[in-house]
């Protein structure tokens, strides 16, 4: 029988319960964040070479960065769903180019501006932070409408989600 070498140091598995997802430009939103996916990353098309006697192969050498969604609770108010909303409509400049002005004057550093950074702190088995994941440059590309519905029996809160394109996003251990 072989002998278990390396064996890790933290047997301890991620729980999906302990993460908090905070964007500066949306304060709200980070209070009814109810499910947050961490996206996915691959490399670009493999190349292979062909020599006479087998197969060579290359790896890609640019990664891509998949879009990741929030799912959120929306709050009386419809402060958590606004906020978000207005962003959007600032991008898309439905109505004139001020809207849009707005958004690039504020500036990236300011964490208002058309491009924000985010941040997914990821806590341990304690609750405490445990890595933080930063995204670079995000900006929102769809928002999920929602229903009211009179027949429920129940009282299930409305939910509505967004989805999120960056540049990319980097770890650092806490």
């Amino acid at each position: 029988m072989a002998s278990i070498h390396g064996q890790p140091a933290d047997i301890n598995f991620l729980s999906p319960l302990g993460y908090k997802f905070t964007i500066s430009k949306l304060p709200n939103l980070e209070y009814f964040v109810q499910s947050f996916n961490v996206p996915q990353i691959g490399l670009n098309e493999t190349r292979d070479i062909q020599t006479p006697f087998n197969k060579i192969i290359v790896p890609g050498d640019h990664l891509t960065w998949n879009q990741f969604s929030v799912t959120f609770k929306i709050d009386e108010d419809m402060y958590s769903y606004f906020e978000l909303y207005d962003w959007m409509v600032g991008i898309g400049k439905p109505d004139n180019f001020g809207q849009y002005a707005a958004l690039a004057n504020a500036g990236k550093t300011t964490g208002q501006g058309v491009q924000v950074d985010a941040d997914l702190v990821i806590l341990n088995g304690t609750m405490n932070p445990n890595i933080k994941l930063t995204f670079y440059d995000i900006i929102p590309v769809t928002l999920s409408g929602f229903k009211f519905d009179s027949t429920l029996t129940n009282v299930d809160y409305i939910t509505a989600s967004a989805s999120f394109k960056y540049r990319e996003y980097v770890y650092e251990r806490l």
